[in-house]
């Protein structure tokens, strides 16, 4: 690996985040008591570095008063698998310093955030240009955007040093999200506006092609990735056109928006718990539950058993998500386009 990588754990990055008050052990930002905890009420399990502690389910966890970050700490895991509370993911971020656009970047600091509330050590390495990709290190892999010069730039570099790697994590059940150009890059090929044609890594069964117009609006789409009917809401800002190959599985369809090609009503593509899509935002802190779904997926593939994260309060991301759903619609389902 060259030395451009970059490592960063929770106690370095995102630096911006690191001056917190000293805080519970279940990652609430409520400052501890004083108090001993009772024997009678355990207390959630604590942070390590690598190995999960569990959490008996049958047990209630009181270690803090209830505040909107820790809320959760009340209420019993109900949920199949086990109920982690501590632990560490480790998160590959795919070329930050190239395809990264319309904040992207916070897709991973979501990611950082909601584990860390939960206690949940999130390490990021970062691989750029001249990096290789051990898919044995990767528990999570987030692959963002870009512009179709930097599309061209990485296309190389990918395929010789990353590609097939990706595809190894994904089989062995690590967890992916691709955005726009990442998600172009992860299919068979990409078609530019010059018509280069890219080849890709060939995780997704799709083709993507230039369109005579460019999709950008916002978007909301219906989902059942969980046998649950969800919306999703985000940003495209996109050309290409990507057509889903014979039996490849959507993400969703369409409510309002473009999605993939404007056409069939769909968007995005799920293989495994790799999902691709074309929902900048960020996407996922207007969406919390898919950015839970991808931790428990990592933690799945991390302690080889399925877990079920402990819940948060999130009742402020839920009316921001309706707010937004709710003017995506009342746009009439009018996405802009326009030239090249």
């Amino acid at each position: 690996m060259s030395s451009s990588s970059v490592c960063r754990t929770a106690s370095t990055w995102p630096s911006a985040l690191v001056c917190a008050p000293k805080t519970w052990r279940c990652g609430s930002s409520t400052p501890a008591s004083s108090r001993s905890a009772s024997a009678s009420k355990p207390t959630c399990a604590a942070r390590s570095n690598w190995g999960l502690q569990r959490p008996s389910r049958t047990k209630r966890c009181t270690c803090c008063r209830p505040t909107r970050r820790c809320s959760r700490c009340a209420r019993f895991c109900s949920g199949p698998g086990t109920c982690v509370a501590s632990g560490k993911i480790r998160l590959v971020h795919l070329y930050p310093d190239l395809m990264s656009v319309y904040g992207d970047r916070g897709n991973v600091l979501t990611l950082w955030r909601r584990a860390e509330w939960r206690g949940i050590e999130l390490e990021v390495k970062e691989l750029t240009l001249g990096d290789t990709l051990d898919p044995a290190e990767a528990d999570l892999i987030f692959f963002g955007g870009g512009q179709d010069r930097e599309q061209a730039v990485v296309s190389p570099d990918f395929l010789r040093q990353k590609g097939e790697a990706v595809r190894e994590a994904v089989e062995d059940g690590a967890a992916l999200l691709s955005v726009c150009g990442g998600y172009q890059l992860l299919g068979q090929s990409y078609t530019t506006v010059e018509g280069q044609e890219l080849p890709g890594a060939g995780l997704f069964d799709v083709r993507s092609v230039p369109g005579p117009q460019r999709h950008i609006g916002n978007v909301l789409i219906e989902t059942d990735l969980d046998g649950q009917r969800r919306t999703l809401v985000g940003f495209e800002n996109h050309s290409g056109r990507t057509f889903l190959g014979p039996g490849v599985r959507p993400l969703g369809r369409t409510v309002v928006g473009a999605g993939n090609n404007g056409e069939d009503g769909t968007e995005g593509a799920v293989i495994k718990t790799a999902i691709g899509c074309y929902l900048h935002g960020s996407l996922l802190p207007k969406n919390p539950w898919l950015a839970d779904r991808l931790l428990a997926a990592a933690l799945h593939h991390r302690l080889r058993e399925p877990v079920t994260l402990e819940p948060l309060d999130d009742r402020l991301e839920e009316e921001a998500h309706q707010a937004v759903a709710a003017r995506i619609r009342g746009a009439g389902g009018r996405v802009k386009s326009g030239a090249w």
